[in-house]
């Protein structure tokens, strides 16, 4: 029975009942939160469905007379055929599984794994869900529990890994000392020395750099020469060849992006600009960047703000901008494929990288530091380079510059069957011009010293002339000279007309 004075549960019999409270809960008078409605009163026998015209005792009568008829008058066709009772019986059986039990010596090892070794230790923290650090030992004895769910223990293990991490990072940071210091930028000539002056000024300073030069003559090496001699060498130095990647592409590595921002983009990615803040970001090949691109550079040089693809919140990130280029960015400027304004915002200070062939007098030093490296790369004894090889690389106009020599030892240290390498072991153009004569190496006093000067001049008046007939297309110059292309180049060189667009 419910409590009478109980307004949380109705109750009710009949139909005016039932209707009233019906009527009650549409109107929003009351609110119980369980109504017991049963549309029948006094039974079956006084329902809805009830007739006004028999009494409640002769109805009861009927019913009576009808259960005296027996089952077969009760009970549906279908269900009068006689069937088995089911057997419904159950039967349990114990399914306790007896798990095994430690010794005190288990525990104690099970403890001492999870760093616990004294009664101080065993102060409970409850991490691990168990009442005690014991309990919690037969548990992992057991095969019920881990020893990673013990939340000191964890944290002990992350302190250590920690400590291996700090480690590997200072061990990585010597390494690339070692490999990109500024004593590595390797050079006796003058060319070299000043740059290394230059690195040395502008390092320590905020100053955005702008680094010049032919390719392979060593623009990324400068950069993180710059980057260690700055402020923020302790911070990150992010690279990134710009030619590599489309315009796309390119702009989601710089600012990130932001889920479903384009196909693809299947979660939110981290730009290189957020993921360079505090330290500095360099940017290879710059002069490729498209306009759009360029924009949204300018953008972040002016605001100081990135804002990832997809996205309309910016974020402030203090970086240090250090980028290169092989491109003329004035005649860019000039012909509309560079904007000015960002121009101006990258060329604060310049460094321009002097090609090999202008460093002639560094070329035998650089040959024994790539010497070296080859050396640790290839596990193999090279005690030397052969005196005619060093004179023919002396010779030689060197296009690749810096990496094209890297490249050329490595080869040779290679090819080399003892420990000396030797003019055989180099490209087959250095045996071509090994027999050439260096400048200077004629008597003064002869018909080929006082000629030679005459035929230069002439030689490089034709290459002039070939250079602009062809616009300044090498191969076709070549052509036209009737020579070739590999041979029209080393002359180039020997000239310093590289790629030049010249007028007769």
């Amino acid at each position: 029975m419910t409590d009478p004075l109980d307004t949380e549960i109705v109750t009710a019999e009949g139909e005016v009942n039932v209707m009233g409270i019906i009527n009650d809960l549409a109107a929003g008078r009351i609110s119980p939160r369980i109504a017991d409605l049963r549309f029948c009163y006094d039974g079956c026998i006084g329902g809805p469905g009830r007739n006004s015209e028999l009494t409640g005792l002769y109805k009861r009568n009927l019913v009576i007379s009808h259960f005296r008829k027996g089952a077969a008058y009760r009970t549906a066709p279908q269900y009068q055929q006689h069937t088995e009772r089911p057997d419904l019986s159950r039967r349990f059986t114990d399914r306790y599984v007896g798990l095994p039990v430690p010794t005190t010596d288990d525990v104690r090892k099970i403890l001492h794994a999870a760093g616990k070794f004294t009664r101080r230790d065993e102060l409970n923290c409850r991490a691990c869900g168990y009442r005690s650090c014991r309990e919690y030992a037969v548990a992992v004895f057991q095969g019920l529990a881990d020893l990673e769910m013990c939340l000191p223990h964890t944290m002990q293990l992350m302190e250590k890994e920690h400590g291996k991490l700090v480690q590997k990072y200072e061990l990585a940071k010597r390494e690339l000392a070692m490999e990109y210091g500024d004593e590595f930028i390797v050079g006796s000539d003058r060319k070299t020395l000043d740059v290394l002056d230059l690195i040395k000024q502008v390092g320590p300073t905020p100053t955005t750099v702008l680094i010049r030069g032919e390719s392979g003559t060593g623009k990324e090496l400068t950069a993180r020469a710059i980057h260690r001699f700055s402020q923020r060498n302790d911070k990150p130095l992010v690279t990134l060849n710009c030619t590599t990647l489309t315009d796309s592409l390119l702009e989601s590595e710089l600012f990130g992006h932001r889920k479903g921002s384009f196909t693809g983009a299947i979660n939110d990615k981290k730009g290189l600009f957020d993921a360079a803040d505090g330290g500095t970001i360099f940017l290879d090949e710059i002069g490729d960047i498209t306009p759009k691109l360029q924009a949204e550079l300018l953008r972040v040089l002016d605001s100081g703000e990135v804002r990832a693809v997809g996205s309309n919140a910016s974020k402030k990130v203090d970086i240090r901008l250090i980028t290169a280029t092989n491109k003329d960015l004035e005649a860019g400027v000039r012909e509309g494929w560079f904007r000015e304004d960002l121009y101006y915002r990258l060329n604060v200070f310049a460094i321009t990288m002097p090609p090999l062939r202008s460093r002639i007098a560094s070329v035998p030093l650089l040959a024994h530091h790539f010497l070296e490296k080859a050396k640790k790369k290839l596990n193999k004894s090279i005690m030397a380079i052969e005196e005619s090889a060093i004179q023919a690389m002396v010779k030689y106009h060197w296009p690749g510059n810096i990496r094209e020599m890297q490249n050329v030892i490595e080869r040779a240290a290679v090819l080399t069957a003892d420990n000396l390498i030797k003019l055989d072991n180099l490209p087959k153009i250095f045996a071509d011009i090994s027999a050439e004569p260096l400048a200077g190496e004629l008597p003064q006093n002869s018909f080929k010293a006082e000629f030679a000067p005459h035929v230069m001049k002439i030689e490089k008046a034709l290459l002039e002339k070939y250079l602009f007939e062809a616009n300044g297309n090498v191969s076709r110059a070549a052509q036209l000279a009737s020579i070739p292309r590999r041979t029209f180049y080393r002359i180039l060189g020997r000239h310093g007309l590289k790629g030049r667009k010249t007028v007769p």
